[in-house]
């Protein structure tokens, strides 16, 4: 887990701010060549502790609200509610799901025996098995006092391919982020499931099938053509030679290709956020809405 204040540092980032320092409570960025400070208040923001608060640009995150009054105090300050930071820190968290690596976890038989990455026969499309329950979510959840759990159903193609490597053909198969575009090496069989039994919200993807087979052949050219270090010794002497591994992704083959949807858990909460990959169970954010206030008061 990151500290909470690192996750809302690149969610500003994300929105344009160009983070600065950390400068006692508030965070200090950057905005169209001028300052603006990010405060965040576990108490209720006061009028007399408004009037404290630094001259210029400012957005005071109130997590319990603020006295009648306090907007009048500074013409330059920004009120946040709690409902409004939840929006903006949530989909900085959805989008933390999005680019982790959810497909880098291998399934394995009854046996200890991994299966042969790649897609099942015959499938070009379906939803990635979800094997964490709402129950299961929700006693993960208590952890941030969850009030809102949603499963949001991620967008990613798989491609398998095979080249020619010393006479034979090698098969390599690759995850693409069809939300971002990442590819990746798949290391796992998919299984599949018809329809998930509760609600949830699917994803389009933003990435189209060429755009995925382009970043693919990217991936197995950056992961084939790697250089290589090659060391010879003739008697006292030692020759360290560089060497590129040649690769012409004009011989890679698809030999099938999908889209699939991997399933993620967006919990939020009284005490902050949590997003859960429903494919393994892993908690891949979690931010507590309470520590960020007591970093920047300590």
């Amino acid at each position: 887990m990151r500290r909470a204040s690192d996750l809302v540092i690149r969610t500003f980032a994300s929105r344009g701010h160009q983070f600065v320092k950390r400068d006692g409570r508030s965070l200090l960025f950057k905005r169209d060549g001028g300052d603006i400070r990010i405060f965040i208040f576990k108490e209720k923001l006061t009028v007399a502790l408004a009037s404290e608060l630094p001259a210029g640009m400012k957005i005071a995150v109130c997590l319990s609200g603020w006295e009648e009054g306090v907007d009048t105090v500074d013409g330059k300050i920004e009120l946040w509610d709690k409902d409004r930071f939840y929006l903006v820190l949530g989909e900085s968290l959805f989008e933390a799901a999005m680019n982790a690596d959810v497909t880098m976890h291998a399934l394995k038989t009854q046996k200890g025996k991994r299966k042969r990455a790649g897609l099942p026969e015959g499938k070009e499309e379906g939803i990635v098995q979800n094997n964490v329950t709402p129950e299961m979510a929700q006693e993960l959840g208590l952890r941030v006092e969850g009030f809102r759990h949603e499963m949001r159903l991620l967008p990613w193609f798989i491609l398998d391919l095979v080249y020619p490597e010393n006479e034979k053909e090698k098969p390599i198969s690759i995850a693409v982020d069809a939300m971002t575009g990442k590819a990746t090496r798949w290391n796992s069989m998919l299984v599949l499931k018809d329809d998930i039994a509760w609600p949830q919200t699917l994803q389009e993807p933003k990435v189209s099938a060429e755009e995925a087979l382009a970043k693919a052949l990217d991936e197995v050219a950056a992961i084939e053509g790697r250089r290589s270090t090659v060391v010879r010794k003739d008697y006292e002497t030692v020759t360290v030679v560089d060497r590129i591994k040649s690769f012409d992704r004009k011989n890679v083959k698809v030999i099938r290709h999908g889209l699939f949807h991997f399933p993620v858990w967006v919990i939020e909460g009284v005490r902050g956020l949590m997003i859960i990959n429903g494919f393994t169970g892993d908690v891949i954010e979690e931010s507590f809405l309470e520590e960020i206030s007591d970093e920047l008061n300590g």
